[in-house]
């Protein structure tokens, strides 16, 4: 038997030092973990986390849960994300947890989030919370989105006028609905078992581009006089970019790009904070329900990097809850926007004619 090293899961092995050699991205590896558990215990359960990009796991050595096809190579591996939350029959007071993992598609390789063993009632009750909230989300999402595309739609066809926040904002909306499918739960697997972990991660990716782009695009048009039209589209050019390329390139491209483009996020943010705070200054209408929409926003990303970083437990419940809240008060700032328009008030916005 090879000697063994001690590893802090979870976490990512990408630069861990194993037998005096730095990890990189692609490899495999076997964790094995033992657990005293106490005499009296309720019916348990373990939840099982999507891994870096292919697992089995072994309970007292009896296999519970496997994602694709673990392997010593890239030929011999097929890549599966799919969280998911065990019912497990425990006889004995001592568990040997035994976790096959490899990686030959992605840039981090190892066990993202945390296994969580505890009582079945528990767990499983977490894990509805988080589909329900994820249903209502993408639900509550995808209405947003179809109601503002009508928007747009009506104001062409009866008033001969095109507000094109209406319309790239209901694309925000439409885009973020169909994320929510490809992320964090992947709900789209329990629809579609077998699609392939290279289109389901295509997906995510893009779609996340495409978010940026229209919520750029949003913002620049709700505040037309405050932003730079040159600098919109740029970034959104940039996007483009990033779509092309994630397109036409592997995995092993693509995922590494994450990390210049979280850079460019930043830019964006600086830019959308840029827009908003002379908004503010300018006293646009409705600048307030943007402010409160960009302040969640900003909580929701704090949330998910301390969540991501293992700082906080994982709340997919909060989570969601706060990114509807985020498009709720967009979505008051553009009723407001509507109801302003249809009384014949058009001299703080500027509408294109068909």
């Amino acid at each position: 038997e090879s000697a063994s090293t001690l590893l802090e899961l979870p976490g990512i092995w990408n630069g861990d030092i194993v037998k005096a050699q730095t990890l990189g991205s692609y490899g495999f590896g076997t964790y094995r973990l033992k657990l005293i558990l106490p005499p009296e215990r309720p019916a348990m359960a373990l939840e099982i986390p999507a891994m870096y990009c292919s697992y089995n796991l072994w309970l007292n050595s009896e296999k519970i849960s496997s994602n694709g096809i673990v392997g010593k190579t890239k030929e011999e591996s097929i890549p599966r994300w799919l969280p998911v939350t065990k019912k497990v029959q425990i006889e004995e007071d001592t568990v040997e947890i035994l976790l096959e993992v490899s990686n030959f598609h992605h840039r981090y390789g190892g066990v993202p989030d945390r296994l969580l063993l505890g009582a079945e009632k528990d767990l499983s009750l977490k894990r509805e919370k988080e589909i329900i909230s994820s249903a209502i989300l993408t639900g509550a999402l995808g209405f947003i989105g179809l109601f503002f595309l009508a928007n747009f739609i009506y104001f062409r066809v009866i008033y001969k006028r095109r507000d094109n926040a209406f319309l790239y904002f209901s694309l925000f909306a439409l885009v973020w609905t169909i994320r929510a499918f490809f992320t964090k739960l992947y709900l789209v697997l329990l629809v579609f078992p077998d699609l392939d972990w290279i289109v389901t991660s295509k997906i995510e990716y893009i779609t996340l581009y495409l978010a940026i782009i229209f919520a750029l695009l949003y913002l620049s048009h709700l505040f037309q006089d405050d932003s730079n039209h040159v600098f919109t589209n740029v970034l959104a050019i940039l996007n483009y970019l990033f779509i092309t390329v994630t397109i036409s390139t592997g995995s092993e491209v693509f995922t590494f790009m994450l990390p210049i483009y979280q850079v460019f996020v930043v830019a964006v943010v600086i830019y959308a904070l840029y827009m908003v705070i002379r908004a503010v200054i300018n006293d646009r209408p409705h600048v307030w329900f943007m402010v409160a929409s960009l302040g969640v926003a900003c909580l929701v990303v704090i949330f998910d990097l301390l969540m991501y970083r293992n700082l906080l437990e994982d709340n997919a419940f909060l989570i969601n809850l706060g990114y509807l809240t985020f498009f709720m008060l967009n979505s008051m700032a553009l009723a407001a926007r509507f109801i302003e328009i249809l009384r014949g008030n058009y001299r703080h916005y500027n509408l294109d004619y068909s």
